[in-house]
């Protein structure tokens, strides 16, 4: 009985302790996040498997990607074309 025991708790924090690290490894989700004009970013994509958003700077249209992983959040990149030259955002 004692065993049973044991195993049942053993068990459950397993369990806890995946619930808790799967809660801290999630990414913000882009319903939740808000764009505002006077704000310095606007947000084109975002991918919620590979961890990263890609966003266009409003006032240049320079685009980048910004990652939101567990371990590389906030690492921003600037996209670049073939020539090398700085992506510009085209859309609306």
């Amino acid at each position: 009985m004692k065993k049973f025991v044991i195993i049942c708790l053993i068990i459950l924090a397993i369990i806890c302790l995946l619930v808790l690290a799967h809660g801290c490894a999630s990414s913000p989700r882009i319903d939740d996040m808000k764009t505002y004009e006077e704000s310095l970013f606007t947000i084109v994509e975002y991918n919620e498997n590979l961890n990263f958003f890609v966003v266009y700077m409003n006032d240049t249209k320079v685009m980048y990607s910004i990652s939101v992983g567990v371990y590389n959040r906030g690492n921003f990149t600037l996209l670049v074309n073939k020539d090398g030259s700085p992506m510009v955002y085209k859309g609306q």
